[in-house]
């Protein structure tokens, strides 16, 4: 089967090795393994970097079952603003053109966003008779609004009509959605006035489980020595991911000075990195390592006691499940989150971990019952991990899409 992948804004297999595999990586892994062949579309620039990856149109033949297609536009300096938008209208224009001379797949999945990328390749791919997924990652652009002030909401929502109608005619026209959580789900099929059916999808943000050697994972472990990161001694708090505005840090920065006897580390990089050192230096149980490999994760989920995910309430947040939550789960590591939405129910629900808050929910209350409840403890780190082996693992969570994505074709869905 030729299956055709389209995403931009995420680092590429084969071509950027070294980081943590997204979407596109996951799915174009677990299509070869099942014997396609997957030509996989995006942009030559990197969102990441800023920067071009080759500086023009490229075709890269990665294995003998994968081909890259780069597609040349301008870039741009900023993740919002004019220039970013100007690039994704060019980048679906030099896509148009290119697919003037391109032999259809038997089936496609296209990443939304791009709302310009997607409705163009979408409404080719349908004229065609060719079965067509659409991976709908994020609210554009109703996210676009959310920060405009009420009085001037009439005029935003005018200026955005046309990314409006491309967007629900690229979901309105696609054979099935796919989507991050039901309640992502449930939102694109509302928004965009589709009926639900049977092809609609949800494919969560698993990330795969990286191979490591026991000498990669001994190193780690010596580095973390090293840290005052041990593996006997207190209770320890982390969290891994962007250091950023996205983080509510205050109720940590409280538990810290409350619990002395518990030990934080906030890992990663980003914005708020420098400020974090600050305080670190100030409090000696909250430790700040910067960016760290996947072996140091590993090890530090190993050694941790729960897993903090500490995201402000914003909308797309509270209708998705962040991928730290799999990361926590496959480890076996108990939750606690300041979040509400779809992951506080999930936690609640399925007993994984607590949410926080004020008062007798808060952080501290939380750490307390975890720290000085072994049975307590056990039976959330024992109900995390048969909740990732039966709902999230990355086998299932791939193997089931790419089974929707094979019934599409097998079934004749979108034949014309």
């Amino acid at each position: 089967m030729r299956v055709w992948v389209f995403q931009t804004g995420e680092f590429l297999p084969y071509l950027e090795p070294g980081h943590r595999p997204m979407r596109a990586a996951n799915l174009t892994a677990t299509l070869e393994a099942r014997g396609h062949t997957v030509t996989l579309w995006t942009a030559d620039f990197n969102h990441y970097t800023k920067r071009h990856r080759f500086g023009r149109d490229t075709l890269y033949h990665a294995t003998p079952t994968c081909e890259i297609r780069l597609i040349h536009s301008p870039g741009y300096t900023a993740h919002v603003g004019v220039g970013r938008l100007t690039d994704h209208a060019i980048l679906a224009c030099r896509l148009a053109t290119r697919l003037r001379h391109e032999t259809p797949p038997d089936v496609a999945v296209v990443g939304y966003p791009p709302i310009e990328t997607a409705s163009v390749l979408v409404h080719w791919l349908q004229e065609r008779g060719v079965p067509v997924f659409l991976d709908v990652k994020d609210q554009w652009p109703e996210t676009y609004l959310r920060p405009v002030p009420a009085k001037l909401r009439v005029a935003g929502r005018a200026l955005l009509a046309p990314y409006s109608h491309w967007g629900r005619r690229a979901m309105r026209e696609a054979t099935g959605l796919v989507s991050i959580s039901e309640p992502f789900l449930r939102w694109a099929i509302e928004w965009s006035g589709r009926e639900s059916g049977p092809h609609d999808h949800v494919a969560y943000l698993t990330p795969q489980l990286q191979e490591l050697t026991s000498e990669q994972l001994r190193e780690a472990a010596t580095w973390w020595d090293d840290l005052g990161v041990k593996r006997e001694g207190l209770p320890r708090a982390t969290y891994v991911g962007s250091l950023s505005g996205i983080l509510d840090l205050e109720p940590i920065f409280d538990a810290a000075e409350q619990r002395p006897d518990w030990q934080f580390v906030l890992a990663g990089h980003g914005p708020l990195h420098e400020s974090l050192v600050a305080v670190s230096d100030r409090r000696t149980n909250i430790v700040v390592p910067g960016w760290i490999d996947a072996a140091r994760a590993r090890v530090l989920y190993q050694r941790s006691t729960a897993a903090l995910i500490p995201y402000r309430p914003e909308a797309a947040f509270l209708l998705s499940i962040p991928n730290k939550t799999f990361d926590a789960l496959g480890a076996g590591v108990p939750i606690l989150t300041s979040l509400g939405g779809e992951l506080g129910d999930l936690i609640s629900r399925e007993r994984v971990g607590f949410r926080y808050g004020r008062g007798s929910a808060s952080l501290e209350s939380r750490l307390a019952a975890i720290a000085t409840d072994d049975s307590l403890r056990e039976s959330l780190s024992a109900q995390a991990r048969q909740l990732y082996e039966c709902q999230y693992s990355f086998e299932k969570v791939y193997g089931d899409l790419c089974s929707k994505i094979e019934s599409a074709v097998t079934d004749g869905i979108g034949d014309a």
